[in-house]
């Protein structure tokens, strides 16, 4: 297998930089919607999460929120996972985790993107 060429990794960056945008782009939608009950928009936010991150068919997430554990129909805990805390007024609140369903190639932050922390950080900050 020949070494990948520069054209090659810009355009897989941009590629990744892209979902990452639709992902944000979706949960501010989700989020924005005042019909939703507030445990039906964070259900949603935790199905929405993994389209962001480099490998969503693997990916699964849930948000944590003052004691309720709001996950993705098919959410299962792993060792492979990046969280972020939700604060509000100096306070945490509860946390956003995302979780890969097998082990993957190792990355920026375990088998996490540095864009992906940015991710991550940006969805438990709103």
């Amino acid at each position: 297998m020949s070494e990948p060429r520069p054209a090659d990794e810009v355009l897989r960056a941009l590629q990744e930089r892209a979902k990452e945008l639709n992902c944000l782009f979706r949960i501010d939608e989700i989020l924005r919607d005042a019909n939703l009950p507030v445990e039906e928009a964070l259900r949603l936010v935790a199905e929405a999460l993994p389209m962001g991150w480099q490998y969503p068919a693997q990916c699964v997430a849930h948000v944590l929120l003052r004691g309720q554990d709001l996950r993705a129909a098919r959410f299962v805990d792993t060792p492979w996972k990046q969280s972020a805390p939700i604060v509000a007024v100096g306070e945490s609140i509860g946390s956003v985790c995302v979780h890969y369903l097998q082990e993957m190639p190792p990355a920026d932050e375990g088998p996490f993107l540095k864009e992906e922390r940015r991710l991550i950080d940006a969805v438990a900050g709103r």
